[in-house]
């Protein structure tokens, strides 16, 4: 098999990058391995690279959807927080606010 360019095989037959330029080197082997998987395997891969790329963005896609009903409670909050709102504007406490009332400033 030949080589990429950048790449030249070691004595464990695997490439290695040549050269002073490591991250284009780098880029260059990673789509080198990913042009030589088979395709059963590339969904898996860019699972993978999405995680690393946006680890939050995964998590919220493959997050479970939260089905349970809102209680009481809950929507008696809703409704408080709705008027409180109403009352101040549609505005809500302005971040450097909230961390002053906490004391977290």
């Amino acid at each position: 098999m030949k080589e990429p360019t950048g790449f030249r095989w070691n004595r464990q037959r695997t490439l290695q990058p040549v050269g002073g330029k490591l991250g284009i080197v780098d880029r260059q082997h990673a789509h080198h391995l990913i042009d030589r998987l088979p395709e059963t395997q590339l969904s898996a891969l860019v699972g993978l690279l999405e995680t690393i790329v946006d680890p939050v963005a995964a998590a919220l896609r493959y997050a479970p959807v939260d089905d349970e009903p809102e209680t009481e409670e809950e929507k008696q909050a809703v409704a408080e927080a709705r008027v409180w709102l109403q009352r101040n504007g549609g505005k809500g406490i302005p971040h450097d606010e909230a961390m002053r009332r906490l004391g977290l400033e």
